[in-house]
């Protein structure tokens, strides 16, 4: 038995070297995953976030889990 289980859809988003926003995500869950497959990337969650250098880092290969209570 799996730890998570995913909650409706999956979202991938592609990255580049310029900062962008994705559609909103509509919330079905407490959690959200996200995975630098290839490159690093910022992160940054809110009502209306750009991501920024001083934002969250997420290294090549590596991912994180986001807990919202």
């Amino acid at each position: 038995m799996a730890a998570l289980k995913s909650v409706g859809v999956n979202l991938n988003i592609t990255t580049s070297a310029t900062s962008a926003q994705s559609a909103a995500i509509a919330q079905q869950t407490d959690s959200i995953r996200i995975v630098a497959e290839t490159a690093g990337c910022h992160v940054a969650i809110g009502t209306n976030p750009t991501a920024t250098t001083a934002d969250f880092y997420v290294a090549p290969t590596d991912d994180v889990f986001f807990f919202f209570f």
